[in-house]
Formats: C-alpha cells, structure tokens, sequence
C-alpha cells in the first residue's frame, strides 16, 4: 500500500523505489497545482506567500526532487503573475526585480531544506538499521537467557516461559537422569562429568528436539513428547541408546527415567505431572536402576506428592 508520508526500505533506483517515488512527486505537483490555482481564482495578491509555505512543506516531507519540481511550477506561476500581460517574458523593473528575488528565494529554500531533509533521511536509514542489529543482539539474548549453557538444552526459565504453549494438549512428560552420576565426576573429575552433561543434552536434542528438552539442575533432565505414545518411546529408546552409549564402561551408570501422560488443562498440571513423574524416577532408582517407569498423570496424586514434599522439606 501506497504511503506517501513513510520513507520505504526498498533498494535506490528500484522498480518499486521509482514507483513510490513517482507517486509523491505526482501527488506534491498536484498540491502545489491546486494551491496555485486556488490563489489564482481567489485573486490573491501576494499568492508567492502561500506558495513558497506549501513548497517548504513538501520538501521538508520529500526532499529535493519534489521541491526541485515544485519550485519550478511556483516560478512559472510567478514569471506568469508577474509579467506584463501574463505574456511570461515581458516586465517592468519592480516585477522583474520580484522575480528574481522569487528565484533566488526559491533556489535556497529548495536548497536548504532539501538539504535538511536528505540528513533526517540519513540518520532515519541508520536508526533503522541500528534497530535491526539491536532487534538481533536482542533475539539473541533471548536465546542464550533460555538456553542452558552447558548442555545446550532450554532451562528452567524457558520451561517457565513455554509452560502455556502445553495447555490443551494431550503430552508424555518425562523426568530422567543418569545413574550414579556422582560414580563419574569422583572417578573422573568434574570437568569430564560436565562433558557428559553436554552429550547427554546434545543426545536429548536430537531424541525429542530442543524445543521440548530442559534441564532441571544437575545431571536431571526434562523432556516433553506431544505426538502420541509411539512416538515418545520411539524419541526415548533413541535417548536411552544414545546416553549409554556416552556413559559406556562406567560401572553401575545407565539411565533412569519416570514419566506421565495426560492432558494439560492448567499450566499448573505441568507443576504436578513433573511432581509426579519425578517420584516414578526415584521408584526407579529403588528398583535396581536402569528403568523408565511411568503411568497416567493424576492431578490428585500430583497434588498429594507436592504436599508430602513439602511437608519433608526441612526449615531453613
């Protein structure tokens, strides 16, 4: 849609940078016609005073092609008023010395505020292209504010974030971590355990994709699957290869993992399936490890095993 007061981002000398600019300077010859006309008919005797505003006017807006046009249409208005029987060429001193003055005034009101125009233009351009990098560094941020640092997966703010996008949905929420992890950092040191970490989220990434994998803390893990049971246990034996391949070798150290699935109604269901399947994990744990349990989400159970944990939770 044609806008005739905002600037356009197109490339110079365009097809549609000509179109656009084509239209302007046909719509500010038009004002400038009708402005002419209209001190014409109304037998104004002064019309240059109510010309030279519309022509300050519209080069301010357009810049100097359009005043450059405008200026020659508010000369040859004058050359008409001004001449001896509108004959254009002939005149007598005091309107031949108004003329040139007309000329001269018009010459430097183009010039200058043309002029100004064409910084306003300029600075314009920069601002927008400084808000285009400040957009970017921003989306950026964003990004690296949601994304875990060590593994590469969305961390608990993303989860906060994105907790809304599940409501409504019908989901497999998993919670898991990696056997005896501690057995790894003591043996190996933390540097190799946090390498770990690392490829365990690269494997989640690419199992459940990194919209749907967040880190709790620690070596615990969380994964959310909405395409159906098949598909969770299809995207969670991917996972459960890929990490015990990672942690092949080390003594007593496999992968573990407790699940629900349900429907979301609130976002705090999601509060509660993660109570919940954080308890089929440490069920899992009790039972030799190297398990995934899971069963359907019960918001009474969720609510239940909130209450009992806090009711653990020793003062501080």
């Amino acid at each position: 849609m044609f806008h005739p007061f905002r600037d356009i981002n197109e490339p110079r000398f365009s097809k549609k940078w000509w179109l656009y600019h084509g239209l302007r300077i046909a719509l500010s010859l038009a004002i400038m016609i009708g402005m002419t006309l209209l001190v014409y008919f109304l037998s104004i005797p002064n019309p240059n005073m109510i010309l030279i505003s519309g022509l300050v006017v519209l080069t301010a807006l357009y810049g100097y092609a359009v005043g450059v046009i405008c200026g020659l249409e508010m000369i040859g208005y004058s050359m008409f008023f001004f001449s001896t029987d509108h004959s254009f060429f002939s005149y007598t001193q005091i309107n031949g010395q108004k003329l040139v003055v007309i000329i001269i005034g018009v010459c430097l009101c183009v010039a200058f505020v043309g002029r100004l125009k064409q910084l306003q233009s300029r600075h314009h351009r920069q601002l927008m292209q400084a808000n285009e990098l400040l957009r970017a560094d921003n989306l950026n941020l964003e990004e690296t504010s949601l994304t875990d640092a060590l593994t590469g997966v969305r961390n608990r703010y993303a989860f906060r974030k994105d907790a809304g996008d599940y409501v409504g949905t019908s989901i497999y929420l998993a919670v898991l971590d990696v056997d005896d992890f501690k057995t790894i950092n003591d043996e190996n040191g933390h540097f190799y355990g946090d390498q770990v970490l690392k490829q365990i989220g690269s494997a989640l990434r690419d199992s459940f994709g990194i919209e749907n994998s967040y880190r709790l803390g620690g070596d615990e893990f969380l994964v959310i699957c909405d395409e159906g049971k098949e598909a969770f246990f299809a995207h969670m034996e991917k996972a459960k290869v890929q990490i015990n391949a990672i942690i092949k070798g080390k003594k007593n150290t496999l992968f573990s993992a407790g699940y629900v699935y349900g429907e979301v109604k609130t976002q705090e269901d999601l509060s509660f399936m993660i109570t919940q399947a954080d308890a089929l994990l440490y069920a899992s744990k009790t039972r030799g490890k190297d398990k995934v349990l899971g069963e359907p989400y019960d918001q009474a159970k969720g609510i239940a095993l909130r209450e009992k944990h806090n009711l653990n939770k020793k003062p501080e």
